[in-house]
Protein backbone atom coordinates (compact mmCIF):
# COMPACT_ATOMS: atom_id res chain seq x y z
CA UNK A 1 0.00 0.00 0.00
CA UNK A 2 0.85 3.17 -0.69
CA UNK A 3 1.80 5.93 1.93
CA UNK A 4 -0.48 8.54 3.10
CA UNK A 5 -1.54 10.85 5.54
CA UNK A 6 -4.86 12.19 6.08
CA UNK A 7 -5.81 15.70 6.45
CA UNK A 8 -9.15 16.36 8.48
CA UNK A 9 -11.65 19.51 7.89
CA UNK A 10 -10.25 22.17 9.69
CA UNK A 11 -6.69 20.90 10.00
CA UNK A 12 -3.67 22.34 8.91
CA UNK A 13 -1.72 20.34 5.77
CA UNK A 14 1.18 19.12 7.17
CA UNK A 15 4.43 19.80 4.69
CA UNK A 16 5.33 16.04 4.76
CA UNK A 17 4.05 15.31 1.27
CA UNK A 18 5.21 13.20 -1.58
CA UNK A 19 6.90 14.38 -4.70
CA UNK A 20 3.27 13.47 -6.62
CA UNK A 21 0.17 12.56 -4.59
CA UNK A 22 -3.24 11.47 -5.44
CA UNK A 23 -5.82 13.43 -3.74
CA UNK A 24 -9.03 12.02 -2.56
CA UNK A 25 -12.17 12.96 -1.03
CA UNK A 26 -13.59 10.71 1.79
CA UNK A 27 -17.58 11.48 3.15
CA UNK A 28 -18.71 9.96 6.64
CA UNK A 29 -21.45 7.76 4.68
CA UNK A 30 -19.39 6.60 1.94
CA UNK A 31 -19.02 2.52 3.84
CA UNK A 32 -22.17 1.54 4.95
CA UNK A 33 -23.46 -2.16 6.63
CA UNK A 34 -25.77 -2.43 3.40
CA UNK A 35 -24.05 0.16 0.60
CA UNK A 36 -20.88 1.71 -0.33
CA UNK A 37 -20.39 4.78 -1.80
CA UNK A 38 -17.10 4.82 -1.43
CA UNK A 39 -15.02 6.51 -4.22
CA UNK A 40 -18.02 8.69 -4.93
CA UNK A 41 -16.34 11.90 -3.95
CA UNK A 42 -13.78 13.64 -6.12
CA UNK A 43 -10.20 12.51 -6.82
CA UNK A 44 -7.79 14.78 -7.92
CA UNK A 45 -3.53 13.72 -9.35
CA UNK A 46 -1.58 13.18 -9.78
CA UNK A 47 -0.56 16.54 -8.68
CA UNK A 48 3.40 18.33 -7.66
CA UNK A 49 3.63 18.50 -4.12
CA UNK A 50 3.35 22.10 -3.51
CA UNK A 51 0.11 21.95 -5.17
CA UNK A 52 -1.52 20.05 -2.50
CA UNK A 53 -2.47 21.90 -0.30
CA UNK A 54 -4.50 24.04 -2.22
CA UNK A 55 -5.87 21.97 -4.16
CA UNK A 56 -7.22 20.05 -0.29
CA UNK A 57 -8.91 23.12 0.71
CA UNK A 58 -10.66 23.45 -2.72
CA UNK A 59 -12.11 20.41 -2.04
CA UNK A 60 -13.41 20.73 0.81
CA UNK A 61 -14.75 24.42 -0.11
CA UNK A 62 -16.56 22.14 -3.84
CA UNK A 63 -17.88 19.43 -1.08
CA UNK A 64 -19.44 20.45 2.34
CA UNK A 65 -19.80 16.80 3.13
CA UNK A 66 -16.17 16.09 3.24
CA UNK A 67 -14.58 14.85 6.02
CA UNK A 68 -10.92 14.15 5.38
CA UNK A 69 -8.76 14.08 2.24
CA UNK A 70 -6.50 11.40 1.42
CA UNK A 71 -3.44 12.28 0.66
CA UNK A 72 -1.63 9.36 -1.27
CA UNK A 73 1.65 8.74 -2.82
CA UNK A 74 1.05 8.11 -6.65
CA UNK A 75 2.07 5.39 -8.16
CA UNK A 76 2.40 4.89 -12.01
CA UNK A 77 1.30 2.16 -14.07
CA UNK A 78 -2.00 0.62 -15.23
CA UNK A 79 -5.13 1.27 -12.94
CA UNK A 80 -7.88 -0.41 -11.87
CA UNK A 81 -10.27 -2.84 -9.43
CA UNK A 82 -10.11 -6.06 -8.30
CA UNK A 83 -13.74 -7.49 -7.19
CA UNK A 84 -12.33 -10.16 -5.29
CA UNK A 85 -15.94 -12.65 -5.02
CA UNK A 86 -14.86 -15.56 -3.61
CA UNK A 87 -11.34 -17.26 -3.02
CA UNK A 88 -11.33 -18.79 -6.23
CA UNK A 89 -13.26 -15.89 -8.33
CA UNK A 90 -12.37 -12.46 -8.92
CA UNK A 91 -12.80 -9.63 -12.16
CA UNK A 92 -10.05 -7.38 -12.87
CA UNK A 93 -11.24 -4.28 -14.64
CA UNK A 94 -8.29 -1.72 -15.29
CA UNK A 95 -7.28 0.88 -17.91
CA UNK A 96 -4.74 3.87 -18.59
CA UNK A 97 -7.71 6.34 -19.03
CA UNK A 98 -6.79 8.23 -15.56
CA UNK A 99 -3.38 7.87 -14.46
CA UNK A 100 -3.32 6.42 -10.83
CA UNK A 101 -6.76 6.10 -10.08
CA UNK A 102 -10.17 4.61 -11.42
CA UNK A 103 -13.46 6.78 -12.15
CA UNK A 104 -15.92 4.77 -14.22
CA UNK A 105 -14.31 2.95 -17.05
CA UNK A 106 -16.96 2.59 -20.16
CA UNK A 107 -15.02 -0.38 -21.94
CA UNK A 108 -11.82 -1.63 -20.00
CA UNK A 109 -9.11 -4.19 -20.06
CA UNK A 110 -10.61 -7.41 -17.90
CA UNK A 111 -9.34 -9.99 -16.53
CA UNK A 112 -11.01 -12.91 -14.99
CA UNK A 113 -8.82 -14.74 -11.88
CA UNK A 114 -7.53 -17.13 -11.29
CA UNK A 115 -6.16 -17.80 -15.25
CA UNK A 116 -3.15 -19.13 -16.77
CA UNK A 117 -1.77 -16.10 -18.39
CA UNK A 118 1.53 -15.15 -16.75
CA UNK A 119 1.30 -11.74 -16.62
CA UNK A 120 -1.78 -11.89 -14.21
CA UNK A 121 0.19 -14.38 -11.99
CA UNK A 122 1.42 -12.06 -9.22
CA UNK A 123 -1.90 -10.03 -9.25
CA UNK A 124 -3.95 -13.15 -8.57
CA UNK A 125 -1.27 -14.52 -5.61
CA UNK A 126 -1.54 -10.84 -4.07
CA UNK A 127 -5.23 -10.77 -4.17
CA UNK A 128 -6.23 -14.62 -2.66
CA UNK A 129 -3.72 -13.34 0.33
CA UNK A 130 -5.73 -10.24 0.54
CA UNK A 131 -8.55 -12.23 0.41
CA UNK A 132 -7.93 -14.90 3.01
CA UNK A 133 -7.85 -12.05 5.65
CA UNK A 134 -10.83 -9.50 4.31
CA UNK A 135 -12.92 -12.17 2.83
CA UNK A 136 -15.09 -10.16 -0.62
CA UNK A 137 -13.72 -6.89 -1.21
CA UNK A 138 -13.13 -4.26 -4.08
CA UNK A 139 -9.20 -3.36 -4.16
CA UNK A 140 -8.34 -0.28 -6.06
CA UNK A 141 -4.64 -1.11 -7.57
CA UNK A 142 -1.67 0.29 -9.84
CA UNK A 143 0.20 -2.17 -11.94
CA UNK A 144 -0.75 -5.60 -13.41
CA UNK A 145 2.75 -7.46 -13.20
CA UNK A 146 3.53 -5.66 -9.98
CA UNK A 147 0.46 -4.59 -8.64
CA UNK A 148 0.02 -1.88 -5.70
CA UNK A 149 -2.96 -1.81 -3.84
CA UNK A 150 -4.11 1.90 -3.09
CA UNK A 151 -7.41 0.60 -1.36
CA UNK A 152 -9.73 -1.43 0.24
CA UNK A 153 -13.58 -1.91 0.62
CA UNK A 154 -15.62 -4.33 1.91
CA UNK A 155 -18.13 -5.42 -0.95
CA UNK A 156 -21.72 -4.52 0.39
CA UNK A 157 -23.93 -5.69 -2.46
CA UNK A 158 -23.99 -8.39 -4.85
CA UNK A 159 -21.57 -7.75 -8.23
CA UNK A 160 -22.99 -8.89 -11.70
CA UNK A 161 -20.40 -10.99 -13.88
CA UNK A 162 -20.79 -11.82 -17.03
CA UNK A 163 -17.82 -14.43 -16.95
CA UNK A 164 -17.63 -15.87 -20.76
CA UNK A 165 -17.44 -12.32 -22.24
CA UNK A 166 -15.00 -11.39 -19.84
CA UNK A 167 -13.09 -13.95 -20.36
CA UNK A 168 -13.51 -14.26 -24.11
CA UNK A 169 -12.12 -10.20 -24.07
CA UNK A 170 -9.08 -11.21 -21.86
CA UNK A 171 -8.29 -14.00 -24.62
CA UNK A 172 -8.46 -11.37 -26.89
CA UNK A 173 -6.33 -9.08 -25.52
CA UNK A 174 -3.47 -11.43 -25.33
CA UNK A 175 -3.36 -11.73 -29.20
CA UNK A 176 -1.16 -9.24 -31.29
CA UNK A 177 -4.18 -7.95 -33.85
CA UNK A 178 -5.89 -5.43 -32.38
CA UNK A 179 -8.71 -4.60 -34.87
CA UNK A 180 -10.41 -7.81 -36.44
CA UNK A 181 -13.56 -7.36 -38.71
CA UNK A 182 -16.39 -9.51 -40.75
CA UNK A 183 -16.53 -8.83 -44.28
CA UNK A 184 -18.39 -10.70 -46.71
CA UNK A 185 -16.17 -13.88 -46.97
CA UNK A 186 -16.43 -14.31 -43.30
CA UNK A 187 -20.02 -14.68 -43.59
CA UNK A 188 -19.62 -17.21 -46.22
CA UNK A 189 -17.73 -19.12 -43.97
CA UNK A 190 -19.54 -19.02 -41.55
CA UNK A 191 -22.36 -20.97 -43.79
CA UNK A 192 -20.09 -23.55 -44.78
CA UNK A 193 -19.16 -24.86 -41.38
CA UNK A 194 -18.52 -28.21 -42.66
CA UNK A 195 -15.89 -26.95 -45.14
CA UNK A 196 -14.95 -23.86 -43.13
CA UNK A 197 -11.24 -25.08 -42.59
CA UNK A 198 -10.01 -25.39 -45.88
CA UNK A 199 -12.02 -22.60 -47.08
CA UNK A 200 -10.20 -20.09 -44.18
CA UNK A 201 -6.74 -21.18 -45.12
CA UNK A 202 -7.03 -20.66 -48.91
CA UNK A 203 -8.54 -17.34 -48.72
CA UNK A 204 -6.54 -15.51 -46.13
CA UNK A 205 -3.22 -17.24 -48.10
CA UNK A 206 -4.74 -16.46 -51.92
CA UNK A 207 -6.30 -13.13 -51.50
CA UNK A 208 -3.61 -10.98 -50.35
CA UNK A 209 -1.34 -12.29 -53.73
CA UNK A 210 -4.36 -11.55 -55.85
CA UNK A 211 -5.17 -8.46 -54.95
CA UNK A 212 -1.19 -7.12 -54.86
CA UNK A 213 -1.04 -6.68 -58.40
CA UNK A 214 -3.92 -3.79 -57.56
CA UNK A 215 -2.71 -2.73 -54.07
CA UNK A 216 -0.48 0.17 -53.44
CA UNK A 217 3.04 -0.01 -53.07
CA UNK A 218 4.28 -2.14 -50.21
CA UNK A 219 1.50 -4.25 -50.07
CA UNK A 220 1.73 -7.54 -47.90
CA UNK A 221 1.55 -10.47 -49.58
CA UNK A 222 1.43 -12.57 -46.34
CA UNK A 223 -1.57 -14.68 -45.17
CA UNK A 224 -4.50 -12.84 -43.57
CA UNK A 225 -4.70 -13.32 -39.82
CA UNK A 226 -8.01 -15.16 -38.79
CA UNK A 227 -9.85 -15.35 -36.11
CA UNK A 228 -12.66 -17.67 -35.15
CA UNK A 229 -14.32 -17.13 -32.23
CA UNK A 230 -17.34 -19.98 -31.59
CA UNK A 231 -18.93 -20.16 -34.93
CA UNK A 232 -17.98 -16.17 -35.86
CA UNK A 233 -15.10 -15.67 -38.11
CA UNK A 234 -13.00 -12.49 -38.29
CA UNK A 235 -9.98 -11.25 -40.41
CA UNK A 236 -7.29 -8.54 -39.48
CA UNK A 237 -9.21 -5.33 -40.71
CA UNK A 238 -5.38 -3.49 -40.82
CA UNK A 239 -3.70 -6.18 -43.26
CA UNK A 240 -6.56 -6.57 -45.27
CA UNK A 241 -7.00 -2.58 -45.85
CA UNK A 242 -3.20 -2.48 -46.76
CA UNK A 243 -3.69 -5.38 -49.72
CA UNK A 244 -7.47 -3.59 -51.03
CA UNK A 245 -7.32 -2.04 -54.49
CA UNK A 246 -6.42 1.56 -54.67
CA UNK A 247 -8.43 3.53 -57.07
CA UNK A 248 -5.47 3.01 -59.74
CA UNK A 249 -5.74 -0.53 -58.74
CA UNK A 250 -9.82 -0.61 -59.52
CA UNK A 251 -9.62 1.12 -62.95
CA UNK A 252 -6.97 -2.12 -63.84
CA UNK A 253 -9.32 -4.70 -62.53
CA UNK A 254 -12.08 -3.24 -64.70
CA UNK A 255 -9.88 -3.41 -67.82
CA UNK A 256 -9.26 -7.24 -66.80
CA UNK A 257 -13.13 -7.58 -65.91
CA UNK A 258 -13.79 -9.40 -68.85
CA UNK A 259 -10.99 -11.82 -68.78
CA UNK A 260 -11.68 -12.59 -65.55
CA UNK A 261 -15.13 -13.70 -66.46
CA UNK A 262 -13.73 -15.64 -70.02
CA UNK A 263 -11.30 -17.72 -67.58
CA UNK A 264 -14.21 -18.82 -65.13
CA UNK A 265 -16.77 -19.27 -67.97
CA UNK A 266 -14.08 -21.84 -69.24
CA UNK A 267 -13.23 -23.63 -66.39
CA UNK A 268 -16.62 -24.33 -65.57
CA UNK A 269 -17.79 -25.51 -68.96
CA UNK A 270 -14.21 -27.81 -69.27
CA UNK A 271 -15.27 -29.38 -65.93
CA UNK A 272 -12.31 -30.18 -64.87
CA UNK A 273 -11.06 -31.43 -61.64
CA UNK A 274 -9.46 -28.36 -60.96
CA UNK A 275 -7.77 -28.15 -57.27
CA UNK A 276 -9.40 -25.99 -55.01
CA UNK A 277 -6.42 -23.29 -55.45
CA UNK A 278 -7.80 -22.45 -59.14
CA UNK A 279 -11.40 -21.98 -57.99
CA UNK A 280 -10.70 -19.58 -54.94
CA UNK A 281 -8.28 -17.79 -57.42
CA UNK A 282 -11.53 -17.36 -60.15
CA UNK A 283 -13.70 -16.69 -56.90
CA UNK A 284 -11.32 -13.88 -55.72
CA UNK A 285 -10.81 -12.85 -58.68
CA UNK A 286 -15.13 -12.41 -59.34
CA UNK A 287 -15.86 -11.26 -56.04
CA UNK A 288 -12.90 -7.91 -57.14
CA UNK A 289 -15.13 -7.36 -60.34
CA UNK A 290 -18.62 -7.68 -58.30
CA UNK A 291 -17.32 -4.85 -55.53
CA UNK A 292 -16.40 -3.08 -58.74
CA UNK A 293 -19.35 -3.27 -60.52
CA UNK A 294 -22.35 -4.32 -58.67
CA UNK A 295 -23.29 -0.94 -56.99
CA UNK A 296 -23.19 0.85 -60.68
CA UNK A 297 -24.48 -1.59 -63.11
CA UNK A 298 -27.09 -3.95 -61.70
CA UNK A 299 -28.02 -5.14 -64.77
CA UNK A 300 -24.48 -6.70 -66.20
CA UNK A 301 -23.76 -7.81 -62.91
CA UNK A 302 -26.96 -10.64 -62.83
CA UNK A 303 -24.95 -12.30 -65.00
CA UNK A 304 -21.89 -11.96 -63.59
CA UNK A 305 -23.85 -13.39 -59.93
CA UNK A 306 -24.90 -16.22 -61.48
CA UNK A 307 -21.15 -16.42 -62.51
CA UNK A 308 -19.97 -16.02 -59.31
CA UNK A 309 -22.50 -17.86 -58.07
CA UNK A 310 -21.62 -21.30 -59.73
CA UNK A 311 -17.78 -21.29 -59.18
CA UNK A 312 -18.44 -20.89 -55.65
CA UNK A 313 -20.40 -23.93 -56.16
CA UNK A 314 -17.23 -25.68 -57.77
CA UNK A 315 -15.22 -24.56 -54.73
CA UNK A 316 -17.26 -26.14 -52.32
CA UNK A 317 -17.06 -29.15 -53.98
CA UNK A 318 -13.73 -29.17 -54.51
CA UNK A 319 -12.03 -28.43 -50.91
CA UNK A 320 -12.47 -31.52 -48.88
CA UNK A 321 -14.47 -31.49 -45.24
CA UNK A 322 -13.04 -30.43 -42.17
CA UNK A 323 -14.08 -28.24 -39.51
CA UNK A 324 -11.49 -25.64 -38.20
CA UNK A 325 -11.07 -25.34 -34.28
CA UNK A 326 -12.53 -22.27 -32.88
CA UNK A 327 -9.20 -20.09 -31.58
CA UNK A 328 -11.63 -18.52 -28.83
CA UNK A 329 -14.55 -20.93 -27.12
CA UNK A 330 -18.01 -18.93 -27.32
CA UNK A 331 -21.21 -19.18 -27.30
CA UNK A 332 -21.92 -15.53 -27.04
CA UNK A 333 -22.71 -13.76 -30.78
CA UNK A 334 -20.36 -10.48 -30.72
CA UNK A 335 -20.49 -7.36 -32.73
CA UNK A 336 -19.13 -7.66 -36.18
CA UNK A 337 -15.76 -5.13 -35.25
CA UNK A 338 -13.69 -5.90 -32.44
CA UNK A 339 -11.44 -3.21 -31.61
CA UNK A 340 -9.20 -2.19 -28.56
CA UNK A 341 -6.40 0.76 -28.39
CA UNK A 342 -3.94 -0.82 -26.54
CA UNK A 343 -2.13 2.74 -25.53
CA UNK A 344 -5.11 3.15 -22.97
CA UNK A 345 -5.88 -0.33 -22.56
CA UNK A 346 -9.66 -0.13 -23.32
CA UNK A 347 -12.24 -1.64 -25.58
CA UNK A 348 -13.23 0.52 -28.48
CA UNK A 349 -16.07 -2.19 -29.54
CA UNK A 350 -15.98 -5.56 -27.96
CA UNK A 351 -19.39 -7.00 -26.61
CA UNK A 352 -22.82 -8.90 -27.61
CA UNK A 353 -24.10 -8.05 -30.85
CA UNK A 354 -27.47 -6.20 -29.74
CA UNK A 355 -29.26 -5.63 -32.86
CA UNK A 356 -32.93 -6.56 -33.13
CA UNK A 357 -32.71 -7.98 -36.94
CA UNK A 358 -31.98 -6.56 -40.00
CA UNK A 359 -35.51 -6.57 -42.71
CA UNK A 360 -34.66 -8.79 -46.01
CA UNK A 361 -38.35 -9.03 -47.02
CA UNK A 362 -41.07 -7.82 -45.38
CA UNK A 363 -43.68 -10.33 -43.76
CA UNK A 364 -45.65 -11.91 -41.16
CA UNK A 365 -42.95 -13.94 -39.16
CA UNK A 366 -45.42 -15.51 -36.26
CA UNK A 367 -47.18 -17.12 -39.09
CA UNK A 368 -47.14 -20.49 -38.29
CA UNK A 369 -44.75 -22.95 -35.93
CA UNK A 370 -41.36 -22.05 -35.54
CA UNK A 371 -39.04 -24.79 -36.86
CA UNK A 372 -35.04 -24.60 -35.39
CA UNK A 373 -32.85 -25.70 -38.15
CA UNK A 374 -30.32 -28.70 -36.66
CA UNK A 375 -28.87 -29.74 -39.95
CA UNK A 376 -31.77 -31.65 -41.98
CA UNK A 377 -33.47 -30.10 -44.61
CA UNK A 378 -36.02 -33.14 -45.07
CA UNK A 379 -36.97 -32.52 -41.45
CA UNK A 380 -38.15 -28.55 -42.26
CA UNK A 381 -42.13 -28.85 -42.57
CA UNK A 382 -44.41 -26.84 -45.05
CA UNK A 383 -45.34 -23.29 -44.04
CA UNK A 384 -42.92 -23.54 -40.69
CA UNK A 385 -40.93 -20.11 -39.51
CA UNK A 386 -37.86 -21.01 -40.40
CA UNK A 387 -35.34 -20.20 -37.38
CA UNK A 388 -31.34 -20.88 -38.43
CA UNK A 389 -28.09 -19.97 -36.85
CA UNK A 390 -26.90 -19.38 -40.57
CA UNK A 391 -27.77 -18.95 -43.52
CA UNK A 392 -26.47 -22.35 -45.21
CA UNK A 393 -26.75 -22.77 -48.96
CA UNK A 394 -28.45 -26.99 -48.46
CA UNK A 395 -31.46 -24.64 -47.31
CA UNK A 396 -32.12 -23.06 -50.44
CA UNK A 397 -34.63 -26.01 -51.63
CA UNK A 398 -36.67 -25.02 -48.08
CA UNK A 399 -37.05 -21.66 -49.18
CA UNK A 400 -40.23 -22.78 -50.83
CA UNK A 401 -42.10 -23.93 -48.87
CA UNK A 402 -41.84 -22.07 -45.41
CA UNK A 403 -43.50 -19.04 -44.35
CA UNK A 404 -40.50 -17.07 -43.14
CA UNK A 405 -37.13 -17.24 -41.97
CA UNK A 406 -35.28 -16.03 -39.09
CA UNK A 407 -31.64 -15.61 -38.47
CA UNK A 408 -29.10 -15.12 -36.00
CA UNK A 409 -26.42 -14.45 -38.30
CA UNK A 410 -27.02 -13.88 -42.11
CA UNK A 411 -25.81 -10.89 -44.33
CA UNK A 412 -27.83 -9.20 -46.92
CA UNK A 413 -25.63 -9.95 -49.74
CA UNK A 414 -25.60 -14.05 -49.56
CA UNK A 415 -27.28 -15.83 -51.68
CA UNK A 416 -30.18 -17.21 -49.48
CA UNK A 417 -30.84 -13.63 -49.01
CA UNK A 418 -30.69 -12.83 -52.96
CA UNK A 419 -33.26 -16.12 -53.09
CA UNK A 420 -35.72 -14.35 -50.39
CA UNK A 421 -35.93 -11.57 -52.21
CA UNK A 422 -36.87 -13.41 -55.66
CA UNK A 423 -38.87 -15.13 -54.47
CA UNK A 424 -41.04 -12.90 -51.99
CA UNK A 425 -40.29 -14.77 -48.63
CA UNK A 426 -40.17 -12.60 -45.43
CA UNK A 427 -36.99 -12.87 -43.84
CA UNK A 428 -34.85 -11.43 -40.86
CA UNK A 429 -31.37 -11.74 -39.99
CA UNK A 430 -29.21 -10.52 -37.54
CA UNK A 431 -31.36 -11.09 -34.79
CA UNK A 432 -29.28 -11.55 -31.73
CA UNK A 433 -29.83 -13.92 -28.91
CA UNK A 434 -32.37 -16.39 -31.42
CA UNK A 435 -30.45 -19.17 -30.49
CA UNK A 436 -28.53 -20.87 -27.52
CA UNK A 437 -25.33 -22.86 -28.20
CA UNK A 438 -27.12 -26.41 -29.02
CA UNK A 439 -28.04 -25.88 -32.30
CA UNK A 440 -25.75 -26.59 -35.64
Amino acid sequence: MPEFTVCERGSPVTSAAPARAMLRGCRAEEDGERESHAGASLSVGPVSCDAIPELVARLFREDPALVDVIVQHFVDGPSGVVLSLREDLALVEYSRLREGVTAGRVAPFVAVLPTPIARYAELQRAVQRVHAVHGPCDLEFVGVERPRFVQLRPLTAPVELDAELSSTRMQLQELDVSRWGQVGYCVDLMEQPARDDALAALWAELLPLEVAPFAGRGADSAPLSMLKLGTQFYVDLDALKACSPTHLGAFRIGLRARRFLREAERALAARDALDPRAWMRHSIRLNLVWDLFAPHVPRWCRGLFKLRESVRARLFEAVPLGTRSPDIASCRRLTDTLERHDPSLTWIRCGPADSTGQLVVFGDFEAGPRFVFAGNVDAIPDGAVLVTRELYPELAPALSRVSAVLCEGGAIGSHLAILAREQRVPMKIQVSGLLGEATR
